[in-house]
Parts: structure tokens; C-alpha cells; sequence
């Protein structure tokens, strides 16, 4: 696509929105960050308006809606500022190479829009939110060519991220002892055939690191992929990994015979030794035809935990809504969450795109966001909440209490031992970061000999934190530091990794700039940065994030969480090199008024402590200072001429009555 003579940025963009297209959405964002650092100067106006518009709609397909909000500003801010007008001609020759360039990596239809915009003499800038949130479009098997030609290029990656979401080397494993790919594709499929779709990924990323570059494995391994997440129930990356191996099958070189060789009988073997006899059956027969050989999930398997069955008829969303969620719940109790992540699943399934936007969509969100965090699945269940978010917030109040949809629930929830997210729900939605603490999540922690009491380091931490962020209120900011510090002892407990330590820490250094003691202030920064790379990329960083912001909410400082919230929501926020933390200056950041410190009693320990200097305010030293020197010159002559006086008044007239026969020496 990329001419000779491209400049840097436009490979740039070619390469952002290749890896946007083959779902790597992460580096397709942080491509089209790159290229706006490189379109500088009034003559790129107009792509910076275009770079920003995409940024916004790769934004929002993420779910970083604020960050979307704000890059659809600032499309429309550059585009008035290129002084462009709608629809004229010299812009045709521009949109054309967009228009190709975005078709070019399967994005034809904002294509088409943007061309339909530019004739309407419209700006050609797509608004996020009025694109459709469709389901994914997948490619019928019927419709694959059984020895297609090389129309798709998938590049070969050195490294890359795989539906299963294990990031793994390009480096081939064979030589470290592990099962060839046919097995590891058996023991992915018997581990998802009893529910346990994590293993069965694990087994099926290592299976992929054996066949980089090799792209007929790999059609069959993400064919192995797509049934596995069926079997657990996971329909989103069954139907993820299903169009990826249709992706790789049609890529085959047309020199390559796929029928001739080994890898579909090992395939047929490992299906057959997995239990999974229809589906073996089916490939070796489109085998013996020359068909594709691929399993849609779907349409060809009858077997299995679910077969398919919600493309029904029957189903009736008023009386079939409130059984399935309840069926959800009850397996809740039970401890079988995946079975439980399954109805819920078929629900959403049956659902129409109209229902999903609705009351009753937003409600079935929010308990999915419940159940993959109960799981573990903390990045699921963040973007599954904000889904649920955008759509009750776009509801009006009579749509939310008008149908017998959030009563259900609620009712539903206290029955089933969910009472405090059901007293709560209603008035907002519950984040199950926030309002739901797993279990697991307490067992995990070795509680210090030292605590006197049975009370969790982790309700100790909150304790001690909103204690902490209450005295600063009142600007008492020694107070504050205490609290901060012993909130950083209780997290320590919950592990070194524990983003709460790097917000203790993150606490006490905003408390130390506030009170004057910047040099402390900035060795506190710098630890809490260093706690920032230690957790925040682990799943549990985003509640303990969550549960800071909720925390400041409650003590009385909402600008602070939304400092946060701004700086997290951005799509590069938790990396190591732009912490979601406070600025130690934050107080000065916010609309809050400064507050003066307040002089408050130490505690009566029976230590005997020295009172604390007051401390001078941080200034900048400009020049020298000619004021401070001409003072203390006046002083130590008026210390010098007192002296003298002193001396000739007083002190001389005794020496000479004390001496009288002493002659005075001159």
C-alpha cells in the first residue's frame, strides 16, 4: 500500500491501523499517538483532525469513552482551526488516499460514511457514538474457499498477543520439552470440556508458540481455540478465535496444499482423544471432500455443555429474563461461576441489539461485570461495567423503574446473598470493583502477628486511608501523614505488588508537599512510582485503583478522584512511564480552596518528642539576595558601635578606678 517516497508518519498511520485491524487495538492506539507527534505545523491540520477522529473511534471501541470524548474534541477543534471548508474540491485528492487507505484495512464502510459526509459538504469526521455496537460479523464457513488464494496477508509477528491473552515469545519452545502442538490441543479441549476454560487456553497459547509463522497449524489451532470457548461457554472468544482461523486459512500460500500431509489426521486424533468424536468426524469428512476443514462451533456441534439453542423463537424476554438471571445466581451460590458466566451468556444471545440497549441489557451487563470478577477476569469485568454505565446512564428514569426488570433483580440479588449490591442498585450501578470483595481475594493474605485484632489489613487500609484524607480536610497534614503510614503498614500485608502500598505512599507524599517538607515529599513520590511499576499491571490494580477513588469521594475530595480517573482512562494511563497517581502539587491542581495547617496536640504516649520546625515555604531564588545583605551589614555595625559605647561609657571608667597607680597605656 505504502508508495516509495511515503513519508515516516504515513507508514506510521498504515502500521497503526494494520495492527487495529487484526484486533491488536493496544499498539494501533499507541501508533496513532506517534503519528500525531510527528504532525506538527499548520500544514497537517487537516490530518491531525483525521488522526484524532480515529484515535476517538479506536478509543471508544476499547471502552476509554472520557479519552474518546476528548480526542472527538479535539478533531473537531483542529479541523475548525484548518480552516477547510466541507465539501470543497481541494480536499478530494487528500480523502481519496484516506478513503483507499482505510478500505485497504477493512474498514470500508467508515470509508463509505466519511465519502458520504464529504458530499454532503460535511466535515469528514465519524462522531463515536453514532457508530453501531453490532455483534461480530463472522465469516460463514460456507462461503471459504476449500484451497483459497493468498487475499489476506497476516504478518508474521515476532511477538504477539493471542485470543487466549497469554503474551507469548516468537521463540520456538520444542526444544524445551514440551507436548507437540496435537497434544496441547487434547488437553486444552478436555480441560474446556469440563468447564475450565483458563487451563484450556494456557494449554492452547503454548500450542500456538510451536507453530509461528506455520499458518495451517495455526488455522487449526485457533479452530481448537473457538471450540474450547464454546464448550466453557465463553461465546465472545469462541466467536474471536473462530474468525481468526479463518483469517489464517485464507492466507495459505496457493502453493501450499493443506490436504496433503499430516497435521489433519493429528488434528482428527487429538479431537477424537478429547471426547470430541462429532467434530472429529466432521473434519475428516470435509477432509475426504477437499473442504475446509474448520469447526463453526455453532452450526456443527450438537454436543457439548450448550449447542447453540438461543437462536429460538420461543423466547420471550419478559417471561424468560428473570429465569435465566436467577439460574445464574443460583449457580453463583453454588460456587460454579463459569456455569454461571454461561447463562448469562445464552441470555445476551437471545437478546436483540434494541434489548441490549435497554433496561434490561444494562442490567444483564452488570451482572456479567459481577461474575468475571468473581472469576478473576478483572479486564472483563471493567469493560463489561462500563458498557452497563453508558447504557443506564443514556436511559431516563421512567425507563429504568417502568418494566419489571430492576425489581426482579433486585429481589433476586437479596434472595441469592447479594444484598448489599441489591440495596444499592437502583440508584446507580453497582462497580464490582468497588462493592464486590471476593473471597479468594481474603484468603490470600497472611494477617500480621502483630494485629491485635481479627479486622482485615484491607478494611484496616480503607480505614486508615479515608482517616488520612479526613484530617487533610481539615488540614491537619501531621495527623494525615500518621494515617497515610500506618495505611501503608496494612497494605504491605495484603504484598509488595498491592497497588494500595504505591497510593499509601502516593498519599503521604501529597500530604508532606502540602505541609512544606518537599524533600520528603519527593523521595515519597519516587517510592510510590516505583510501587506503580511493582502492581499496576497486575489484574487486581484496578481495584485497589477503585477503591482510592471511591475513598477521596467519601472523605471529601472529588477533585482529587477525578485527577485520577482523568489520567487512568486514558489508554497509556497504567503504564509504567505514565502513572495514574496524584501529583505531589495536587492540591494546588484542584478548585479547592488551600487549606492552612492546622497546630494540633501530639498524642499523650509518654514519649517525649521535640517540637516540630516550622518550615519555610518553597520559593524560587532569583538573583542574589541584596536585601538579606544590606540588613545583616546595618546589624553588625549597630552591634559595633553599641560595643564601643559600651566599652568608653562604662567599662573604661572602672578599670581606671580598680588600677589607679597603673598607668593607662594609650
Amino acid at each position: 500500500m505504502a508508495a516509495e517516497g511515503t513519508p515516516a508518519w504515513a507508514g506510521q498511520l498504515q502500521t497503526s491501523l494494520d495492527f487495529w485491524s487484526k484486533g491488536r487495538c493496544d499498539l494501533g492506539g499507541r501508533g496513532l499517538q506517534q503519528v500525531l507527534l510527528q504532525l506538527r505545523g499548520p500544514d497537517f491540520s487537516l490530518w491531525r483532525a483525521l488522526v484524532y477522529n480515529q484515535l476517538a473511534l479506536l478509543s471508544n471501541q476499547m471502552g476509554h469513552w472520557q479519552y474518546a470524548k476528548e480526542q472527538w474534541e479535539l478533531a473537531n477543534e483542529t479541523w475548525r482551526e484548518s480552516g477547510m471548508h466541507p465539501g470543497a474540491p481541494e480536499l478530494q485528492a487528500t480523502l481519496e488516499w484516506y478513503f483507499q487507505l482505510l478500505s485497504h484495512y477493512g474498514f470500508a464502510e467508515r470509508a463509505q460514511s466519511i465519502r458520504q459526509l464529504h458530499e454532503q459538504k460535511q466535515p469528514p469526521l465519524l462522531n463515536p457514538w453514532d457508530e453501531p455496537a453490532e455483534k461480530p460479523q463472522l465469516t460463514p464457513l460456507s462461503q471459504v474457499p476449500a484451497s483459497p488464494p493468498p487475499r489476506l496477508e497476516v504478518a508474521s509477528q515476532e511477538t504477539y498477543a493471542p485470543v487466549g491473552g497469554q503474551r507469548v515469545a516468537s521463540r520456538s519452545l520444542a526444544e524445551q520439552g514440551f507436548a507437540d502442538w496435537d497434544e496441547l490441543l487434547c488437553q486444552a479441549l478436555k480441560a474446556a470440556a469440563e468447564g475450565k476454560l483458563q487451563p484450556a487456553l494456557a494449554s492452547v497459547d503454548k500450542a500456538k508458540s510451536l507453530v509461528i509463522g506455520k499458518k495451517h497449524e495455526q488455522a487449526l489451532i485457533y479452530n481448537a481455540e473457538a471450540i474450547c470457548g464454546f464448550l466453557a461457554g465463553d461465546y465472545s472468544q469462541s466467536s474471536l478465535a473462530r474468525q481468526e482461523a479463518i483469517n489464517f486459512w485464507l492466507a495459505l500460500d496457493e502453493s501450499v496444499s493443506p490436504y496433503a500431509g499430516t497435521n489433519h489426521q493429528r488434528y482428527i486424533e487429538a479431537l477424537n482423544q478429547a471426547g470430541q468424536t462429532q467434530a472429529a468426524n466432521i473434519v475428516a469428512q470435509r477432509h475426504s471432500q477437499m473442504k475446509c476443514p474448520l469447526i463453526d462451533p455453532w452450526a456443527d456441534l450438537e454436543s457439548g455443555l450448550k449447542s447453540g439453542q438461543w437462536e429460538t423463537t420461543q423466547f420471550n424476554i419478559l417471561e424468560d429474563w428473570s429465569s435465566r438471571v436467577e439460574m445464574a445466581l443460583r449457580f453463583r451460590v453454588r460456587g460454579n461461576l463459569l456455569e454461571a458466566q454461561k447463562e448469562l451468556g445464552l441470555l445476551e444471545q437471545q437478546m436483540s441489539l434494541e434489548q441490549m440497549q435497554q433496561c434490561p441489557g444494562a442490567l444483564l451487563m452488570q451482572l456479567q461485570s459481577i461474575m468475571a470478577y468473581a472469576t478473576g477476569d478483572y479486564d472483563s469485568a471493567q469493560v463489561l461495567f462500563r458498557k452497563a454505565v453508558t447504557v443506564w446512564e443514556a436511559l431516563e428514569p421512567r425507563q429504568r423503574h417502568d418494566l419489571p426488570y430492576l425489581g426482579q433483580l433486585k429481589e433476586l440479588m437479596k434472595t441469592y446473598g447479594l444484598e448489599s449490591l441489591a440495596e444499592i442498585l437502583g440508584e446507580r450501578l453497582c462497580d464490582p470493583f468497588v462493592t464486590y470483595k471476593a473471597e479468594h481475594q481474603m484468603r490470600q493474605v497472611s494477617v500480621d502477628e502483630d494485629q491485635g485484632d481479627d479486622q482485615h489489613p484491607r478494611e484496616e487500609w480503607e480505614n486508615q486511608i479515608r482517616e488520612a484524607w479526613e484530617m487533610a480536610l481539615k488540614g491537619r497534614w501531621d495527623s494525615a501523614r500518621r494515617h497515610a503510614a500506618k495505611a501503608e503498614r496494612q497494605a504491605k500485608l495484603l504484598g509488595q505488588t498491592d497497588l494500595r502500598v504505591c497510593y499509601s505512599l502516593n498519599s503521604q507524599a501529597v500530604f508532606a508537599s502540602a505541609a512544606g517538607d518537599y524533600s520528603d515529599s519527593d523521595e515519597l513520590q519516587e517510592e510510590a512510582i516505583r510501587a506503580w511499576r511493582r502492581g499496576s499491571h497486575l489484574p487486581a490494580a484496578r481495584t485497589a485503583y477503585s477503591e482510592f477513588c471511591l475513598i477521596l469521594r467519601e472523605a471529601g475530595w472529588s477533585g482529587m478522584a477525578a485527577i485520577l480517573e482523568e489520567i487512568w482512562d486514558k489508554p497509556v494511563a497504567r503504564s509504567a512511564f505514565n502513572p495514574a497517581l496524584l501529583p505531589p502539587e495536587a492540591l494546588s491542581k484542584t478548585a479547592m480552596k488551600i487549606i492552612e495547617a492546622v497546630k494540633e496536640e501530639e498524642p499523650d504516649d509518654g514519649i517525649l518528642r521535640l517540637p516540630s520546625l516550622p518550615r519555610a515555604e518553597r520559593r524560587p531564588q532569583q538573583g542574589l539576595p541584596i536585601g538579606k545583605i544590606a540588613a545583616s551589614l546595618l546589624l553588625v555595625s549597630a552591634i559595633a558601635c553599641g560595643s564601643l559605647y559600651a566599652y568608653e561609657a562604662y567599662i573604661k571608667p572602672r578599670l581606671a578606678r580598680s588600677a589607679p597607680h597603673t598607668q593607662a597605656r594609650p
